[in-house]
């Protein structure tokens, strides 16, 4: 048996100050993890589903407001310098934004003398990799582009199955990809339902001003804090150490006290799937690989299902309106607009927009106007 990397990541977490890392640090160690099971899964076909290899990745995206933690946790776990999984002998890809051509691959324009040249794309280069994309509002809104027009099932395909397959009038693009997606996105709605809403693990950060003063001294405290290169190295090598170690797993299997959970919550059919990523790659780097496993169900697993389950709630239902919400209910339930406004600020939310939400809420019953004041509906 393997030593797991779970405690020592925290460690490091604490070393460098992180705000909210036992709530959030974990989901990235657990995707760390279950990738690296994946990597492995596919050359030596331990574990089935359905009598098909599956490709298990645990896709994340951290949806907070501009300026709290998104890129800063993304920099910390996957940036190329200094970062906490930066030299353990995976591949890690930082990318601002993607176009399908850059996602999937291409070919250059044909010639005389001939077909074009094949471009490999960010999928291919780095199918054994993580992809880290900085803003996923860019990724979006390129699915958008009339000149992307096959982008989003092409990237549906990737975070699910991995098959690429396209023709092209230049040749034809045919692939497995295994990658691994990291991002971060301002607060918006999500359709659990839909595509890309089944394919990520969601982290939600909603912050409070109390939220903004600790991360002001966290600012303070990082003012010439150095890395301890000796001790990263003794990270980074304990993680290589466990990527190794995967390659000893001869069989897993799950506990009944992990379906009893999905059971009681009553999940959904697809949810089950991206719950069981949580739970492989939190029990790997909880307590590390051994020849056969046993995922089972302890305090932190369930704490990591009920907050998975929280987000997407919050996520589903809307978190533009729950953050409205949080501030009128830490004013007693009725807020003047003046102070509402001035409050979500700190959402990088100006007067116009506020005032659309409002009047969403609104019109669906959450809220009513008592004349220049606002008021939950109880």
């Amino acid at each position: 048996m393997s030593d797991g990397i779970l405690d020592a990541i925290m460690s490091e977490c604490r070393s460098r100050e992180m705000y909210l890392a036992d709530t959030y640090a974990p989901f990235f160690v657990s995707s760390y993890a279950c990738h690296r099971f994946n990597v492995m899964n596919q050359r030596r076909e331990i574990y089935w589903e359905s009598k098909r290899i599956p490709n298990i990745r645990s896709h994340l995206l951290f949806v907070a407001p501009p300026g709290f933690m998104k890129t800063y946790y993304l920099t910390n776990f996957g940036g190329l310098e200094n970062s906490i999984f930066g030299d353990t002998g995976t591949d890690l890809c930082f990318k601002e934004t993607m176009s399908e051509a850059s996602f999937i691959g291409s070919f250059s324009p044909a010639t005389r003398s001939g077909g074009g040249n094949r471009i490999e794309g960010v999928a291919q280069t780095h199918a054994d990799g993580v992809v880290i994309v900085d803003e996923f509002t860019a990724v979006l809104n390129a699915l958008k582009a009339q000149y992307n027009g096959q982008f989003e099932p092409q990237l549906l395909a990737a975070l699910d199955h991995g098959n690429i397959q396209k023709d092209l009038a230049s040749g034809s693009l045919d692939y497995k990809t295994h990658l691994t997606l990291w991002s971060g996105i301002q607060p918006t709605r999500f359709d659990m339902t839909a595509g890309l809403g089944r394919r990520f693990n969601y982290l939600l950060y909603i912050p409070t001003e109390q939220d903004n003063a600790i991360l002001r001294q966290a600012k303070r405290k990082a003012r010439n804090m150095k890395i301890n290169s000796l001790e990263l190295k003794r990270l980074h090598n304990k993680i290589r150490d466990f990527n190794d170690g995967i390659n000893m797993i001869s069989s897993i299997e799950f506990s009944s006290e992990i379906d009893d959970y999905y059971d009681e919550k009553k999940l959904f059919n697809f949810e089950t799937g991206i719950f069981d990523k949580i739970a492989l790659g939190y029990y790997l780097a909880a307590n590390g690989p051994d020849k056969h496993m046993c995922i089972e169900m302890d305090s932190t697993m369930r704490r990591l299902f009920d907050e998975q389950r929280e987000w997407r709630t919050s996520l589903q239902q809307g978190v533009d309106f729950v953050m409205i919400n949080n501030i009128i209910t830490k004013w007693g339930g009725v807020i003047h607009q003046s102070d509402l406004a001035e409050e979500c600020m700190m959402y990088g939310w100006n007067a116009a927009d506020v005032g659309r939400l409002v009047r969403s809420m609104k019109e669906t019953g959450l809220l009513r106007g008592v004349g220049r004041k606002i008021e939950q509906v109880k």
